[in-house]
């Protein structure tokens, strides 16, 4: 059974069960931070995005990114470049300040910042999901060619996987995560193959409110998004974490 966990604003965590750590251990698969983003900024930061940023492309169908996702960047500079534009369009919303808050709860004893080699990476992108659009199943991994500063530095055994809902579908668009042990052979299945191949070993569907942070260990876990079939548009912010020595760094 994958063990979720909720944390309420305010809420007290003693050192010694740092949710990280925990995380880590394979105790919790997914933990939610409540309210880290007010509503109404969910749909500001959306309106925004809309009204001045085109989305960096279509790597899925009805799926678009607003900054770019590292595995599928061409280049490092391309990545921060359309980073920088992303975090100037939200600059008044302070989205980093928000975001770095809320992880550092569950960071615990693990400071959390953006990862750093030569240039900081970018903390965060926004995704959209339109009607029809799915995830299909994929676990993290750090084969990319653009992860070569990742592998030297970080331990890459744990990558988690952060996001806040900006906005939800009323119909489909939620996450399941699967239980048994990811292969990179599994990419590319439907979801009807999905199902019959991963289901009997036992699944849990995340729910999460817009404005609230979930981590989830997107490493250990197959995970995937199912069909969005009744609007609007579902619409998420996030990246990636994973432990370098002595803290928690950050990536999109």
């Amino acid at each position: 059974m994958i063990q979720c966990l909720s944390v309420a604003p305010g809420q007290s965590l003693s050192l010694s069960q740092d949710l990280a750590d925990r995380m880590r251990a394979g105790q919790l698969g997914a933990v939610v931070i409540e309210r880290v983003l007010a509503p109404s900024t969910c749909d500001a930061i959306r309106h925004q995005l809309l009204q001045n940023l085109q989305p960096v492309g279509e790597p899925l169908p009805r799926y678009h990114t607003y900054g770019e996702v590292l595995l599928m960047a061409s280049s490092l500079d391309t990545y921060r470049a359309e980073g920088r534009r992303l975090t100037e369009t939200l600059a008044s919303f302070d989205v980093e300040t928000a975001l770095l808050g809320a992880l550092g709860i569950f960071g615990g004893r693990w400071p959390v910042s953006p990862f750093v080699t030569d240039h900081p990476y970018a903390l965060y992108t926004v995704r959209s999901l339109g009607l029809n659009g799915e995830i299909p199943v994929h676990s993290e991994r750090a084969d990319w060619p653009l992860m070569t500063a990742h592998r030297e530095r970080l331990d890459l055994r744990h990558q988690f996987s952060f996001y806040i809902p900006l906005q939800l579908p009323q119909g489909g668009g939620e996450l399941i995560l699967y239980e048994q042990k990811p292969e990179a052979t599994l990419e590319g299945l439907s979801s009807v193959e999905v199902e019959a191949l991963l289901g009997p070993g036992g699944s849990q569907t995340v729910h999460v409110e817009p404005g609230d942070l979930l981590v989830f260990d997107g490493g250990r876990y197959n995970h995937r998004v199912t069909e969005v079939t009744a609007g609007p548009t579902r619409w998420t912010l996030g990246g990636f974490l994973a432990f370098d020595e002595d803290q928690l760094v950050g990536w999109s």
